[in-house]
């Protein structure tokens, strides 16, 4: 009635993971309890098929992503052996492989599958107390430490950025704080989204600009609690660029960006060409919204884009403009010629009256 369409799938699921395929249907990890397996359940259009994919107390810790073939990869904690392990679907069967080996980890293990179909994986390994990150480079396992987050385990969640790069929401049960963590081509940025007793169960989601957006549970106050935060990126392009022309020179004025990228701007490129759509860079300006190019001969069009900088890069350049100097002697001579016409206008008009009047 209410329009919720509930079934059974199996006699077991708990510690599942879920995702949805290109047509909408339903892939499923879980821990089976009864043998201590880990199993995968999928809806085809008419039926659920299930099946074991590895088994002797494996999955009680599974996180399922599906890649661009809509093939399932799971990644799962070997309880009996203390691993983390991995397992793929190529078409026609299951490949599984140990990840890491270290020692009573895998624990709160969380997958994100790549643009390459390459893994991503973060966990706990709870012999360290280090919040770990695991990634497939095509040839091998890359494993690293992020942070040492305390005894208690771990629960953290993955995302990968456009670039490939990870994100991470976890617990630091050091300080019972929620904290995020980035890389960004070099190094793991960390930071403290909030404190005191929150985040022991987290899940992050980055939006379409890659910033993070975090929902998790405030054990203090019992409360469940959101957050999100814009990371800075490259300001947009810089609005109503203007080209005044001079006796040899050309100014410049325009508009700061509608959208500083969440960082302010530091500096202005200033490119020229002297064919259209084929500028390139003459100079790089403070935070001022105007030039002057003196560097230029009467006569000829040059033409003209500005684009803005902040602490992470440059971003687009503006529309085109183009201007031609011109020497102020042939504006003067303009101006002249001008005044003479209009002079001449003046004294014919003039004589028509005086002569109308005469012939009175």
């Amino acid at each position: 009635e209410n329009g919720w369409s509930i079934e059974v799938v199996d006699r077991a699921g708990r510690c599942n993971s879920l995702a949805l395929d290109s047509e909408g249907h339903p892939h499923i990890s879980y821990y089976g309890e009864a043998y201590d397996d880990l199993k995968y359940a999928r809806w085809d259009g008419n039926s659920w098929n299930i099946e074991v994919v590895d088994s002797t107390d494996v999955g009680s810790y599974n996180s399922l992503a599906l890649d661009s073939k809509g093939y399932p990869h799971i990644s799962y904690n070997d309880f009996e052996n203390d691993d983390l392990k991995y397992a793929r679907w190529d078409g026609n069967s299951w490949n599984i492989e140990i990840v890491d080996s270290s020692g009573d980890t895998g624990y709160y293990n969380s997958l994100a599958i790549d643009s390459k179909g390459y893994p991503h994986i973060s966990y706990y390994e709870r012999f360290k107390k280090y919040l770990k990150y695991a990634r497939w480079t095509g040839d091998s396992w890359d494993i690293e430490a992020v942070e040492r987050v305390g005894f208690f385990l771990c629960p953290n969640s993955l995302a990968l950025d456009d670039s490939d790069y990870p994100h991470i929401s976890y617990i630091d049960s050091k300080n019972d704080d929620l904290k995020y963590a980035r890389w960004d081509g070099n190094s793991w940025n960390i930071e403290v989204v909030d404190s005191t007793d929150v985040g022991s169960y987290n899940s992050l989601a980055l939006d379409s600009k890659g910033y993070p957006h975090i929902v998790y549970y405030d054990q203090s106050n019992k409360d469940l609690k959101y957050v999100e935060k814009k990371l800075p990126a490259a300001p947009t392009s810089p609005r109503d660029l203007q080209a005044t022309s001079g006796n040899g020179y050309v100014t410049l004025t325009w508009q700061p960006p509608v959208d500083d990228g969440s960082s302010p701007i530091t500096e202005y490129k200033i490119y020229r060409g002297t064919t259209t759509d084929r500028e390139t860079l003459i100079a790089t300006i403070g935070d001022i919204l105007s030039y002057v190019d003196d560097n230029v001969t009467n006569g000829e069009t040059y033409y003209y884009r500005v684009a803005a900088i902040n602490e992470v890069g440059e971003g687009p350049s503006s529309k085109e403009v183009n201007a031609t100097p011109i020497a102020s002697q042939e504006i003067e001579t303009t101006m002249d010629y001008g005044w003479i016409l209009i002079l001449f206008i003046g004294v014919g008009i003039i004589s028509a009256i005086l002569v109308f009047i005469l012939r009175r």
